[in-house]
């Protein structure tokens, strides 16, 4: 009469244990590379937001007094507080930054004159660009 072993021998299983944790060993740095670059992208994603809604209140001055001259503004976080320029807000879909500065100028172009602090992240032009924006980590 034979007797019928059921389960898994010791050896069996140790042997799932380290393929598991061997898998595991690959998949956790690509999947952190994943989120950081995520985030990174959504802090530039912000700064975009951000020049767009620029734009828009020049239109809209534009709209609003077209007879007057646009004069150059300038928008600043420092505080947390809505920005606002002779009563009129800077209306930002999306992340509020923590800090930076942007300048509208009289034709119409926003500058990002202090670099923009979003969630950790510092946003300003790419090298030698005036279109693209690249976001590095803050340390």
């Amino acid at each position: 009469m034979k007797m019928e072993r059921k389960g898994f021998t010791l050896i069996e299983l140790l042997a799932v244990i380290v393929i598991l944790a061997i898998i595991a060993l690959i998949a956790v740095p690509v999947i952190m590379n994943i989120i950081a670059n995520a985030r990174k992208s959504a802090a530039a994603d912000s700064a975009y937001s951000i020049i767009n809604a620029g734009e828009l209140y020049y239109a809209n001055e534009l709209l609003v007094h077209p007879a007057e001259s646009f004069e150059t503004t300038v928008f600043s976080w420092e505080t947390l507080d809505p920005i606002e320029k002779d009563g009129n807000t800077l209306e930002i879909k999306g992340t509020k930054p923590d800090g930076g500065k942007i300048t509208i100028t009289e034709d119409g172009h926003v500058l990002i004159t202090e670099a923009l602090i979003i969630k950790g992240f510092s946003c300003n032009y790419k090298t030698g660009s005036d279109t693209e924006i690249e976001c590095d980590e803050m340390s």
